[in-house]
This record gives structure tokens, C-alpha cells and sequence, in this order.
């Protein structure tokens, strides 16, 4: 549990963070990372007007990044030809100052859309990366039991 005032400790910031991708490496040049994941019961009703009951339901995950150019370059050639068709893994990484660590691992990713340019100005150039993702796993837990290793 934590406790407040935080006096000899820091609060995660996104510099307190390292995304570590499949075999890749680790990635500094990363500007945003996000995901979610979810699990949707369905509905048992009946002819009543309340629940009489839930599925276990369908768990989905999904996730985007938006990377530097350079970045974007080294993942794809790593990835190889076909490289929207490769799986791999994102480790994301929390640590501060008298923190506890903490790890979210996006198992399964796929690149399933890609959107870059740029414009005239003194921004770098930036891609951004929409992810598939099969599960998403935090500090070790998975949101479901039972998962398919």
C-alpha cells in the first residue's frame, strides 16, 4: 500500500521507464506506448429482466507506439521481410528511486498499421506503430487463468 507524503521516493514518470522490444533491444527513441486489454463476459438473461448469470467471456488486447524514425528503421530490419507478419514481445519496464519495480510484458505483438510522414518544422520524424497483441501480462499475472503457453 502506498503512503503519502512520498518523502524519499519519486513517482513514475515516462522517464522512469524502459521498453525492452522482443530481440531487439532496448529502445530510448520511443515518444508514447500504450495498450490495453479486456475481457468481455457475456450475458445470461433468460426471461428475466436481471443477469442470471455471465460467460467467462472473450479477452482481448491491443496496443499502439509511436517511435522515431530511426527506431521505426531498426525494428522493421530486424523484424525481416514480412515484418507485419512477425511476432514479439514488449517489456515495459517501471523503476525509480525507492520504487518498486515493475513489469508489463506485451506478449505476442504484431504490427498491424503504420502511419508516418512529417512536416516542415524542427520536430524529429515519428512513426506510429498499432499493435495486435495476444495477452498482456503484468508483474507475472495474466488478466485470465488457464492461458495457452
Amino acid at each position: 500500500m502506498a503512503t503519502y507524503p512520498l518523502i524519499n521516493g519519486n513517482k513514475y514518470d515516462y522517464s522512469s521507464i524502459e521498453i525492452d522490444v522482443g530481440d531487439i533491444g532496448i529502445f530510448t527513441g520511443v515518444k508514447e506506448i500504450s495498450f490495453t486489454h479486456s475481457l468481455e463476459p457475456g450475458e445470461v438473461r433468460g426471461t428475466r429482466a436481471e443477469l442470471l448469470g455471465r460467460t467467462r467471456g472473450e479477452y482481448s488486447a491491443e496496443g499502439s507506439m509511436v517511435v522515431y524514425s530511426e527506431e521505426y528503421a531498426e525494428i522493421i530490419k530486424a523484424l525481416g521481410d514480412g515484418f507485419m507478419e512477425q511476432s514479439f514481445s514488449v517489456t515495459i519496464t517501471y523503476s525509480d528511486t525507492n520504487a518498486p519495480v515493475q513489469v508489463n510484458r506485451l506478449i505476442g505483438c504484431r504490427i498491424t498499421n503504420m502511419e508516418g510522414g512529417g512536416s516542415q518544422g524542427t520536430d524529429p520524424l515519428e512513426v506510429s506503430l498499432d499493435l495486435s497483441i495476444f495477452r498482456v501480462e503484468t508483474d507475472g499475472l495474466n488478466a485470465v487463468s488457464g492461458i495457452l503457453t
